[in-house]
């Protein structure tokens, strides 16, 4: 008989679709019909060895597996449902929806996703301010999602102002474990801004175990606060933004989650959108260390620099895309 305690593994933002700037060379196209293959065998075993259930921030749409994919617009952020083979059928998986990406497909293909992932198992969250409820070994696990980048969406959003006057709290007991998947921050900027970590700290003041955080595509840091632990950003997981060396790691902390909160810090390497090494690195590594905020002319300097590295990237492969796709991300993107 098994009696560790439970394991869960923290991820950032999956996208298994392609943005516009990969439309017909991306992710879709590479392993569209192999998502069971995208994560080499070894890399599976040794990420998910031992563990209960994976975390991670769900940023696409699905649609049915035979989809035509002829119509930009509707290509961009979407892909089929066999993509959801991507992670072993063996654990739980806790998908965050409330994201900038997920609902942009309106609301018939927000459901449809939704649908889908509930009839294959998948626990969802992010759909409105109560928790989803999972027992876990012998732990009751309470799952909140939230999106602090979008509103008037449908799926749960708030401002860092109001977020704990807007989410439900129920009475705490001594084997429940309160996680918060929260969209926040500043998209390749390194460091958490201010409002995320006096956010982070009254998550944690109020009872939270875990703050899971995602948005940024860059790892951000992680920060013990007493017993609990805050993931400002985990990076990508698996996303098509192949452009930068640091949108391509992922950090995936690997918690336990016995009377403390214990954990170990694993970084996976992307190349040509898949996974093509794993390593432990120490935890001293990625804690957050104070220090002085980032002028927004600062942050809106480093977007830029991300964004023509972007742009370069995508210029170096215009032969693989035909004319109209060429013309039609140019018109988008006006």
């Amino acid at each position: 008989m098994n009696n560790r305690m439970p394991k869960l593994l923290f991820a950032g933002d999956v996208m298994l679709g392609e943005n516009v700037y990969h439309i017909g060379r991306g992710i879709r196209t590479k392993f569209g019909k192999q998502y069971d293959k995208m994560i080499p065998s070894f890399i599976k075993k040794q990420l998910f060895d031992d563990v209960d259930a994976i975390v991670y921030n769900f940023e696409y749409s699905l649609v049915p597996d035979d989809f035509v994919f002829d119509d930009f617009e509707k290509s961009i952020y979407a892909a089929p449902t066999n993509s959801l083979e991507v992670f072993p059928n063996n654990i739980l998986k806790i998908v965050n929806i409330a994201n900038n990406h997920f609902w942009e497909k309106g609301l018939e293909q927000t459901q449809f996703t939704i649908d889908v992932l509930k009839n294959k198992g998948f626990c969802v969250i992010g759909e409105s301010g109560k928790p989803v409820v999972v027992k876990i070994k012998d732990k009751n696990f309470y799952f909140w999602g939230v999106s602090l980048i979008d509103w008037n969406v449908p799926v749960f959003t708030s401002t860092y102002e109001n977020l704990l006057n807007r989410i439900f709290l129920p009475t705490k007991r001594e084997n429940d474990v309160w996680i918060m998947s929260v969209h926040w921050g500043t998209e390749f900027i390194s460091q958490p801004n201010q409002q995320q970590v006096e956010l982070a700290h009254k998550l944690v003041n109020v009872g939270f175990d875990i703050v899971h955080g995602h948005h940024p595509h860059v790892f951000q840091s992680i920060e013990k606060v007493n017993n609990s632990l805050v993931m400002y950003s985990l990076g990508n997981c698996l996303f098509d933004e192949n452009f930068a060396y640091k949108t391509q790691l992922s950090y995936m902390p690997r918690v336990t989650f016995n009377k403390d909160v214990t954990w170990e810090m694993l970084r996976m390497k992307n190349k040509c959108y898949a996974p093509v090494k794993l390593e432990k690195i120490a935890q001293e590594t990625v804690l957050y260390k104070k220090c002085k905020p980032l002028s927004s002319f600062k942050e809106r300097l480093i977007f830029k620099k991300y964004n023509m590295l972007r742009k370069l990237e995508y210029l170096r492969h215009i032969g693989f895309n035909n004319f109209y796709v060429y013309k039609s991300m140019r018109k988008r993107l006006k």
